[in-house]
């Protein structure tokens, strides 16, 4: 207490005395016991009214010994109980956090990981996904002081997510290896790239990627199934040198609706992991016959070269008109080709139709400049030869190499082409194979619309050319099926908006999401929707009804066996439904290894300054965390200010003092 709070104390004290000498001594007479009471009384009202008015406040210091934190985070995918460590991982997180000296030490905290981040210590090994990455980032969200260690206790084998190898933290890590870190050969599909539809009578490109752990020559067989059917076999040579392959096939889509396939690499000798040698995909395929209108000024062979390529696909059919003589209606159409555009396609442009726009020698740039507002060509009155390059990066269809940079060159107006809006460019203009930057094939998607630029003409030697090296025209014809796919797409909206995955695993989340839209395409989340399941060889049919989770409505299904079921979405009081189709798989993506991952947990340690540890040398790691001196306890003071009496004891005595006063006068008559 402070010099000035205790003469303020003593104020209060005095000015409560010189108050109640003034009420009850000075100029009274006689004085009795009673009187000495009532004024002791009045003196501690008035007394504690003072000091509760003054409200003094007093400061102490209070000592806290921070014991720094550990993290024990645990692997809790079923990879963990696939490889018989279900046991080891548990016995290890008890025998750590239950460790006395631990717990002397540190403060620890368990946390437990799949696909996301969980708090506790029951382990249940049942996520179907792991993602170490995501982990690793939301503890060091959490903890943000380095005084803070991590136990890492898992497999190291990720199946989801970024690499976690090259991941640093702002603690200290110590990863724990579960599971066998010897590798026996192994040969597995890695990835699958394919479009997830097609058309009736066209045949569809599969993209895959082989690898091979081992350490000799092997041979196999490739299978590629639709139900019990094989229709597609290949001979696969690799080698501890050769021990990654690409595999480009073309598969005829022959009937309409969903189909599913099955890719499987037949097992080498001594093969412990076979589960990784299947790949399942599924394709939509559309029975959806299409009209492609194309308009010219001029005659140029590329087209007789649209004509082939485009009803190379027995489903489309292209009409050829000249723009003099056009007068039809564009609605009649799914896209239409403009090539080499002038002033007498400004009409056209103008439409609200997807378009592929050719441009060459004969292109009036000024007036294309003028009529649309997608780009421009900054252009020179001369001509020039670009080869194409392709861009390994563009996403926004599937397409394959056709060993563009063999193509003879195409011919168009010098100059550079800027885009006013977002787009992706294919294929680059480039001189003798080297990218100049400027676009040669682009794709632009704007709201429903959809463009694509050609910026050069004598595409029919590309296909010629393609045909002289294949004896076909399959390859090359696929590649212009993947942008007639692309141009085709409407982008008309329905009520009903289904979002499924075709193909799930037995142990996954099987999640249907669906939107309802109102005639005008306004949100509509009161209509009630339901969705019934059949499994026509188990005879099953299960019905759910959908709840709306942030404004979609959605089903998750539990307890499927694998299997392909049918499903209909059907809307409660409207003539509108969805059918789909999925399939459950009899397998676990966890599965895939049966073995520890060592070599990128021993990567992430050494990223981390630090070392992996094994189940048995545990008792090495106990030693290091309570020897090392960067984990040591803060102790701190903490400056605590509090009032020097709490008002409620001060208010109790007021009323209290008031209260006995008042009887006591009202008792002897004095009021």
């Amino acid at each position: 207490m402070g010099t000035i709070q205790f003469f303020l104390i003593l104020l209060a004290f005095l000015s409560s005395a010189l108050v109640v000498y003034f009420q009850y001594i000075y100029k009274n007479g006689k004085t009795s016991r009673l009187t000495y009471i009532l004024l002791f009384l009045r003196f501690l009202s008035i007394f504690a009214v003072l000091i509760l008015i003054l409200n003094l406040k007093i400061n102490r210091n209070v000592t806290e010994v921070v014991k720094p934190k550990l993290i024990l985070l645990a692997d809790n995918s079923s990879s963990i109980k696939y490889i018989k460590q279900d046991s080891l991982s548990r016995a290890l997180l008890q025998n750590l956090s239950s460790d006395k000296d631990l717990n002397k030490r540190f403060d620890i905290r368990i946390f437990s990981f799949g696909k996301d981040l969980n708090t506790g210590k029951i382990l249940s090994f049942d996520e179907s996904e792991t993602n170490i990455y995501k982990a690793l980032s939301e503890i060091k969200e959490l903890f943000k002081e380095k005084n803070a260690p991590l136990i890492l206790i898992t497999d190291g084998n990720q199946t989801f997510g970024n690499d976690y190898s090259y991941f640093k933290s702002d603690q200290a890590i110590f990863p724990v290896v579960l599971g066998d870190t010897t590798h026996f050969n192994d040969l597995y599909i890695s990835n699958l790239n394919v479009n997830p539809y097609t058309y009736i009578k066209h045949r569809f490109p599969v993209e895959l990627f082989i690898n091979y752990k081992g350490n000799k020559k092997i041979k196999t067989d490739l299978f590629v199934s639709n139900g019990n059917k094989i229709i597609y076999k290949k001979k696969i040579t690799m080698s501890p040198s050769k021990n990654s392959l690409k595999v480009d096939f073309l598969l005829p889509a022959l009937d309409k609706g969903k189909h599913f396939y099955k890719i499987e690499l037949k097992p080498i000798d001594s093969e412990k992991n076979r589960i990784n040698n299947v790949k399942n995909f599924s394709i939509e395929v559309l029975d959806e016959s299409s009209k492609i209108l194309l308009l010219y000024d001029i005659l140029h062979p590329d087209i007789a070269f649209w004509k082939r390529t485009v009803e190379s696909n027995k489903q489309r059919k292209i009409d050829i008109k000249k723009i003099d003589n056009y007068k039809g209606n564009l609605s009649d159409y799914q896209f239409v080709i403009l090539f080499q555009p002038n002033q007498k396609f400004k009409d056209i442009l103008s439409k609200k139709i997807n378009m592929l726009i050719q441009t060459g020698t004969q292109t009036d740039w000024s007036s294309l400049n003028r009529n649309q507002t997608y780009f421009k060509k900054e252009f020179l009155d001369k001509t020039e030869l670009v080869s194409p390059v392709y861009n390994e990066k563009f996403s926004t269809f599937l397409v394959k190499d056709v060993n563009f940079s063999k193509l003879p060159p195409l011919q168009n107006i010098f100059g550079k082409i800027v885009f006013n809006v977002p787009h992706q460019d294919l294929l680059y203009q480039g001189i003798n194979n080297i990218k100049t930057g400027m676009p040669l094939l682009a794709t632009i998607e704007k709201g429903k619309r959809r463009i694509i630029l050609i910026d050069g003409e004598n595409l029919f030697a590309w296909r010629n050319y393609n045909y002289l090296e294949n004896r076909s025209f399959e390859k090359f014809d696929a590649f212009t099926n993947s942008i007639f796919q692309f141009l085709q797409d409407q982008g008309n909206r329905k009520t009903l908006e289904v979002k499924f995955k075709p193909i799930f695993f037995e142990n996954e989340k099987i999640i249907i999401r669906a939107n309802h839209y109102t005639a005008d395409y306004f949100l509509d989340t009161v209509a009630e929707l339901e969705l019934k399941v059949y499994n026509k060889d188990l005879k099953e049919e299960k019905t759910y009804p959908m709840f709306l989770n942030e404004k979609k409505f959605e089903v998750r299904l539990q307890d499927l066996n694998p299997g392909i079921y049918n499903f209909k979405i059907d809307v409660s009081g409207r003539n509108e439904s969805f059918q789909g189709k999925f399939k459950v798989l009899n397998f676990d993506q966890e599965q895939q290894v049966l073995h520890s991952d060592y070599s990128s947990l021993t990567k992430f340690a050494d990223y981390n300054n630090s070392k992996v540890y094994f189940p048995d040398t545990i008792e090495n790691l106990k030693k290091e965390l309570l020897s090392s001196d960067q984990f040591k306890a803060i102790q701190r003071v903490i400056k605590i200010t509090q009032s020097l009496i709490d008002w409620k004891w001060l208010l109790l005595l007021i009323v209290l003092s008031l209260s006995f006063e008042w009887f006591i006068r009202k008792y002897h008559g004095f009021i």
